[in-house]
């Protein structure tokens, strides 16, 4: 069964990820690359399910206390529900790691649910 959208299961993307800030100072100055894949379902007319996997790393080559190195991996998983023509439901969860080779300060494991809705004007 196909979609307007496109393919009922299988949408994929591919996003190659690179971005820096350069700050006046040193401490938190970096260059950060990575990866994003994710995936577009469309169970039905009315439901959207999207998930996600994004792997990252950073480098903070300036500090004074010396180079950091900091890698992440996030999983999200992401879905819309329509109940009525200009109403949505919305939901998400998501679990990221964060490593570091300073983990006593930067290593961390989070995890977030999220749900609202959406009014269409």
């Amino acid at each position: 069964m196909r979609y307007d959208k496109g393919n009922r299961f299988f949408n994929p993307a591919v996003a190659l990820k690179s971005d820096s800030d350069h700050t006046a100072g040193s401490e938190y100055r970096y260059d950060n690359g990575g990866i994003e894949l994710s995936d577009s379902m469309h169970l039905s007319d009315k439901m959207d399910l999207s998930i996600v996997l994004n792997q990252s790393s950073a480098k903070y080559s300036d500090r004074s206390s010396g180079e950091r190195r900091d890698g992440l991996f996030s999983f999200e998983v992401s879905g819309s529900r329509k109940l009525a023509p200009k109403w949505t439901l919305l939901g998400s969860g998501q679990v990221v790691k964060n490593t570091s080779n300073f983990p006593e300060s930067f290593a961390y494991d989070r995890f977030a649910l999220s749900a609202g809705v959406s009014y269409a004007l």
